[in-house]
């Protein structure tokens, strides 16, 4: 998001230890969050305040902290494993504080990935608040596209049936396809 929004010029990169969130010598030997980190980004004449999170339930009192503070949360769900205990940790966290949340499967691309399966597991732990505002119809290491659900008239730029598909590389990271995604959620040129 930091780079699609222009604040920092170049992408980073968990392997190159040079992302803007994770630069605690200790968050780059694990390759993930351990401590909270507050960002912002300008979009579309919009200020977006994230906080990116630890998602490992090791580093919960972090997370459970900036819940207090945030409007929405987004909790990712590896493409491979789909819902996990953490993530039904988490979610409890965000009934408890009545929070919406934003399910954001990553690892789309990857072979094990089941989208199907990880939207069924979501909607038996969550019910019918689940709803897919863009459903992947094709991904590979080069491209992932996406196809918006009648539910995307939530998000107003994004034109139901429209195909959305963005480019990707095989070392990207889940953090920057996030900012993908998000990017595509508030462009208004889609």
């Amino acid at each position: 998001m930091l780079f699609e929004s222009g604040v920092i010029k170049r992408r980073g990169s968990i392997a190159a230890k040079n992302t803007v969130s994770d630069y605690f010598p200790v968050e780059q030997e694990y390759g993930y969050s351990v401590f909270s980190t507050v960002l912002h980004v300008e979009w579309n004449n919009k200020k977006l305040n994230i906080i990116d999170c630890p998602g490992s339930d090791d580093f919960v009192g972090s997370t459970v902290t900036a819940l207090n503070v945030t409007d929405t949360a987004i909790i990712l769900l590896n493409g491979q494993y789909g819902v996990e205990v953490g993530t039904q940790n988490h979610f409890r966290y965000t009934e408890k504080l009545n929070k919406p949340v934003i399910f954001l499967v990553n690892q789309l691309d990857n072979e094990k990935c089941d989208y199907d399966n990880i939207l069924e597991q979501l909607k038996e732990a969550y019910g019918s608040k689940v709803v897919p505002i863009q459903y992947p119809i094709s991904a590979s290491p080069s491209c992932i596209s996406a196809l918006c659900t009648p539910s995307a008239n939530i998000i107003p730029t994004l034109p139901i049936g429209s195909l959305v598909s963005f480019n990707t590389t095989a070392y990207v990271s889940g953090a920057e396809r996030i900012s993908r995604i998000i990017s595509l959620l508030f462009s208004t040129d889609v």
